[in-house]
């Protein structure tokens, strides 16, 4: 029951911070019509999240990472959720004006 408790904490709170990213920046998201929204649930934004993935290739000792399936609706929400978001994504934060 903890476990769950601490997962619905982080929903929220996850909910809420990008709520209050997408008002500050007065950007929107897609929502599950295609129309922009400013309110997205997290469920969507999870669901948008679905179709990435990590490729690691490794050629002897060199290990080069690709993040793939990325598209600009994605940078966005990720560039919202702040630098240590974009560095796991290896998103650039400038890609887009969030100020």
């Amino acid at each position: 029951m903890m476990i769950m408790v601490l997962c619905l904490m982080v929903y929220s709170y996850s909910q809420y911070f990008l709520r209050e990213a997408l008002e500050k920046t007065k950007q929107t998201v897609n929502s599950q019509t295609g129309k922009p929204t400013s309110k997205p649930s997290m469920k969507w934004v999870y669901k948008l999240f679905y179709n990435v993935s990590v490729l690691k290739i490794q050629i002897g000792t060199e290990i080069t990472t690709a993040i793939l399936n990325l598209n600009d609706e994605l940078r966005k929400v990720i560039i919202l959720f702040g630098n240590v978001a974009c560095k796991i994504y290896d998103v650039n934060p400038n890609h887009f004006n969030t100020e």
